[in-house]
C-alpha cells in the first residue's frame, strides 16, 4: 500500500478469501497485490516477460528473462481491454479485433470488410447417351478459386436455374445431387463441384455464392455481428457454352470515419466506395454501374451531394449527417450493381455512445 507520505509502498499482510485478499489500511490512497518476488521462489518456473510473444522463465538471481518467440499465430494480448484475437507475428504482438465503441457524446465506428475475390473458374463438361445415341444428360466438373482481403473463412454455396428430376450438384463428401450444395466455412482457397443435368433442352446457369466469415467463428466481442460478416462475391459458368462467367462488382476502398472520429449530433461527413469490374476480357464489360444508397436510424443524405461514376474503375460518394439527437440502428448502406444486375453491398454501422 503506498505510504502516506506519497513516496513508495509498504508491504502489508493479507488473507486470501476465495478469488480475493483482504488486508487493513490506515488512509486511502493506492495499491497493488502480487506475489513478493515470485522468481525468487519459483527458480525455473515459467513466468511472464516483457514480451508476449516470447517465452519466459524464472532465473537463479530472482529475475524473469524473455527466452525463445513463440510460434507465428499463437494467442497473445498487448493488454488492451479493447482488442481481442491478437497474435505472434515475428515476435510481436499485434491485429485482432476492436470491440469497444469509441467514448464520446457520437462516436462513430464502422467495421469494414474487405469481401472475397473470385480469382479463377474452370469447368469441363461431358455428356451421357443412351443406346440410340440421344443425350440424356450433361456433366460439368467445375472449380472455383477465390480468396479473402481480411483473411477470413470462406463459404462456398452452389447453385443453378436447372430443376428438373437428378438434376444437381455432387461433391468428395456429398455423393448425392443436391440442389443447393454449400461447403465451409473454413480457410480453403479452391472449391470443386460435379452438377449433372438430366433436361437437356436447356442451358444451365451454375452459380457460386463466395461468403466470408470471422475466422474460426470468432465474433468481435460486444460487437452484435453475425458470424457471416456480409460479403457475397458471385460468379456465374454457362453450361453448354465454352468456360464463361460474369463477376460482381468488386469494391477496393472505403471511405469512411476513422475509429478516433468524434462525430458530434447533426454533424455532416463523407462516406463512399470505389469500385472495380473484375469481369474477364473476354466477356463484355458489366458497367455502366448503378448505385443505390439506403440509411436507417435517423441518418440522412444531403440532398444533391451523390456522385456517381459508372465506369470501372467506379465510385460513389455521400454526405451524410448524423441525427440530432442521436439514435440506435444508425447505419449506411451502398448496393453497387451491374449491368448483368450482380450486386456487391457494403454498409456502415454508426455506433453511438454518450461518456
Amino acid at each position: 500500500w503506498s505510504n502516506d507520505n506519497g513516496i513508495g509502498y509498504s508491504e502489508l499482510v493479507g488473507t486470501i478469501v476465495g478469488s480475493t485478499i483482504q488486508a487493513t489500511v490506515t488512509h486511502f490512497s493506492s495499491g497493488f497485490v502480487g506475489v513478493k518476488n515470485y522468481c525468487a521462489q519459483h527458480p525455473g518456473a515459467a513466468c511472464q516477460g516483457t514480451n508476449p510473444c516470447r517465452a519466459a522463465t524464472c532465473q537463479a538471481d530472482g529475475t524473469c528473462q524473455d527466452a525463445a518467440s513463440l510460434a507465428d499465430g499463437s494467442a497473445c494480448s498487448t493488454g488492451s481491454a479493447c482488442t481481442q484475437g491478437e497474435t505472434c507475428s515475428a515476435g510481436a504482438c499485434g491485429g485482432g479485433f476492436p470491440v469497444c465503441t469509441p467514448t464520446g457524446s457520437g462516436a462513430v465506428y464502422a467495421y469494414p470488410n474487405g469481401w472475397p475475390m473470385i480469382s479463377g473458374s474452370a469447368a469441363a463438361e461431358s455428356f451421357t447417351r443412351n443406346a440410340a445415341g440421344q443425350i440424356v444428360s450433361l456433366d460439368v466438373d467445375v472449380t472455383v478459386s477465390a480468396s479473402d482481403p481480411d483473411g477470413d473463412d470462406l463459404t462456398y454455396v452452389w447453385s443453378s436455374d436447372c430443376t428438373a428430376a437428378g438434376t444437381g450438384f455432387t461433391d468428395a463428401t456429398n455423393p448425392t445431387a443436391v440442389a443447393t450444395l454449400t461447403t465451409g466455412p473454413g480457410a480453403a482457397t479452391t472449391n470443386t463441384v460435379h452438377f449433372r443435368s438430366t433436361d437437356v433442352t436447356k442451358g444451365c446457369t451454375l452459380r457460386v455464392d463466395v461468403k466470408d466469415s470471422w475466422k474460426n467463428g470468432i465474433v468481435p466481442v460486444g460487437s452484435g455481428l453475425p458470424v457471416a460478416r456480409g460479403g457475397d462475391t458471385v460468379g456465374l459458368i454457362l453450361a453448354t457454352t465454352p468456360v464463361d462467367f460474369v463477376l460482381a462488382p468488386q469494391i477496393t476502398n472505403v471511405t469512411s470515419p476513422g475509429p478516433g472520429n468524434q462525430v458530434q449530433a447533426g454533424q455532416v461527413f463523407v462516406v463512399g466506395v470505389q469500385v472495380l469490374d473484375p469481369t474477364p476480357v473476354f466477356n463484355a464489360a458489366q458497367t455502366p454501374f448503378t448505385y443505390s444508397w439506403a440509411f436507417t436510424g435517423g441518418v440522412s443524405p444531403v440532398g444533391g451531394s451523390q456522385v456517381d461514376v459508372a465506369g470501372s474503375p467506379g465510385s460513389s460518394i455521400v454526405q451524410v449527417s448524423i441525427p440530432n439527437p442521436l439514435q440506435a440502428g444508425m447505419s449506411a448502406t451502398v448496393v453497387v450493381r451491374n449491368r448483368s444486375g450482380l450486386t456487391t453491398t457494403y454498409t456502415w454501422d454508426f455506433v453511438a455512445r454518450v461518456p
